[in-house]
């Protein structure tokens, strides 16, 4: 999901927040692979404790965590990786409409592009095991009406992985 923020073609310093960032494994693998000083990270969680472990122990990268489902400032992007998975419920429009209720959220402190993936399939369900499959075609038509533009990637490794993009058109 990263390397599509890294697609749109960023030469400058940016911020990220991810949301629902657990143990802060996106925070690792920037701190790998990418020039760290010119990445911004903004990490959010639910669970107080997640974001205790991830204050100790990333406490010297300059990275930020707060408990929350949202930035609390405008950013450049917004990623959302595997937070929507796990349905709540097993009625699927409750759970699609939480996502987008969330979406919308996230969307509103996003400048640049909000990223996001969902589990997908032909037909959409939520899964003895409460995992969200939702119908790709579908989620991108919802969010073009609701954001604009949106596009959707999927990998042959993860045949049921797609990742949404949805970018602000700049006024400029």
């Amino acid at each position: 999901m990263f390397k599509e923020i890294i697609k749109l073609g960023i030469k400058k310093a940016f911020s990220v927040g991810d949301i629902g960032c657990g143990y802060g494994a996106l925070l690792q693998f920037i701190m790998e692979k990418y020039n760290n000083d010119k990445i911004h990270y903004y990490g959010y969680d639910i669970s107080k404790e997640l974001i205790d472990y991830c204050r100790k122990n990333y406490c010297q990268t300059g990275a930020t965590f707060s408990v929350g489902s949202k930035p609390q400032k405008s950013l450049d992007f917004c990623l959302i990786s595997g937070t929507f998975n796990l349905s709540a419920t097993k009625i699927y429009s409750e759970w699609e409409n939480y996502i987008f209720r969330n979406l919308t959220s996230c969307w509103q402190q996003t400048r640049t592009a909000l990223i996001f993936n969902l589990q997908t399939c032909d037909e959409p369900y939520i899964s003895n095991g409460n995992i969200f499959y939702g119908n790709k075609y579908a989620i991108a038509r919802r969010c073009g009406l609701l954001f604009g533009s949106t596009s959707f990637v999927s990998h042959s490794q993860l045949p049921h992985d797609t990742t949404f993009v949805i970018k602000r058109i700049s006024k400029d």
